[in-house]
């Protein structure tokens, strides 16, 4: 089968449109990240958190073959391929069947690390006004310039804002009691009180509006985790857009990060877990997105990541007309744009209805 295999793609791959061949840049109009040009039935979709293997019918598109001395095919043995172009891509010893994503480590630092740093650099900021001198991790101090810089990679931040002499917890701290207060009263308050000064409510509002930040006078329900289906519902949107963001940003805010191969939770096991490498956590967005009536698909690639080149998974959401990459495995991305990786110079393995792997 294999041989069978090569000699086919050899036969098909002529000589004579050698130089036309497009080796490493996906971002080119047939292979846009977000509008490749590819047409998937979308009558037929797997319901919500199924994972399970399932043939895929891509009636046109552009695939992106490797050529190397120890290719599994695994990936593809379920795509049925009606019209294509064939771009071919030189890698050694590169299996294509193994997805998870980066590892984040920056600066030595995991992502888990980055985080206890950040929130211990978040109190002493609203507890003195001002960053500390170094962030200390066991022996090793890095300077807080230094730790910033590396932060930001992973699309986190210190909030260092200070608005009318109040830091931001100050700020939440008087949102909570001003919320208390109209809880109790059914209406706001005259001013809001720290120590011996008091805000005009309307002067608040208007300062805490600069953080994004507002008083809620009416019920907000929380997003319902008890299944896909149900959180799916409690977080869709006015438009089909607000949808596409709000199903995004939650998997992409609650959903943690696991390193490990292929999918192992499934979109309701993820759920459940609160964490998943790439592939399960496109496995969620996907459900949800499903569940909430719009088109999508998952993208198979090669990707090349600040710690290194990953076999890589993420989702793709049709909404309004265009394809949206949406790659809810980092901070730094959002829906349309990813960050943690370089969509420059990303393999294209596969576009499918359902995950084979």
């Amino acid at each position: 089968m294999l041989l069978f295999f090569s000699l086919a793609l050899v036969l098909n791959v002529s000589a004579s449109s050698a130089a036309s061949v497009n080796q490493t840049n996906v971002n080119s109009s047939a292979t846009s990240l977000d509008n490749m040009a590819v047409n998937i039935s979308t009558s037929n979709y797997a319901s919500a958190g199924n994972a399970t293997n399932s043939t895929t019918n891509i009636k046109s598109a552009t695939v992106n073959t490797a050529s190397t001395s120890n290719l599994n095919s695994t990936v593809t043995a379920n795509t049925s391929i009606k019209s294509a172009t064939t771009n071919t891509t030189e890698t050694s010893n590169l299996n294509n069947t193994k997805a998870a994503g980066a590892p984040v480590i920056v600066n030595g630092l995991t992502l888990a690390q980055l985080k206890d740093g950040t929130s211990r650099v978040q109190a002493f900021f609203y507890a003195n006004d001002r960053l500390p001198t170094y962030v200390s991790f066991g022996t090793r101090h890095i300077p807080i310039a230094t730790f910033v810089k590396n932060i930001a990679t992973q699309g986190l931040k210190i909030n260092t804002a200070i608005v009318d002499g109040l830091n931001v917890a100050q700020l939440k701290d008087g949102i909570s009691r001003v919320q208390a207060y109209y809880a109790a009263n059914g209406k706001l308050p005259t001013y809001v009180s720290f120590g011996t000064r008091h805000i005009p409510i309307a002067t608040f509002e208007k300062n805490i509006a600069t953080q994004g930040l507002k008083i809620t006078t009416k019920a907000v329900a929380k997003p319902d985790t008890s299944s896909v289906a149900a959180l799916a519902k409690s977080l869709k949107g006015s438009t089909a857009y607000d949808t596409a963001v709000n199903l995004f940003n939650w998997v992409r805010d609650n959903i943690g990060y696991s390193f490990y191969y292929n999918t192992k939770y499934g979109a309701a096991g993820t759920l459940a877990n609160m964490t998943g490498n790439c592939c399960d956590t496109a496995n969620l967005l996907i459900a949800l997105a499903r569940d909430d009536g719009i088109t999508s698909r998952y993208v198979h690639g090669y990707c090349d990541f600040s710690s290194g080149w990953y076999g890589h998974v993420w989702a793709q959401l049709y909404v309004n007309g265009k394809w949206y990459t949406a790659d809810a495995t980092s901070y730094a991305n959002s829906l349309g744009v990813v960050k943690n990786w370089n969509t420059a110079t990303a393999t294209i393995y596969g576009v499918y209805n359902t995950l084979p792997f």
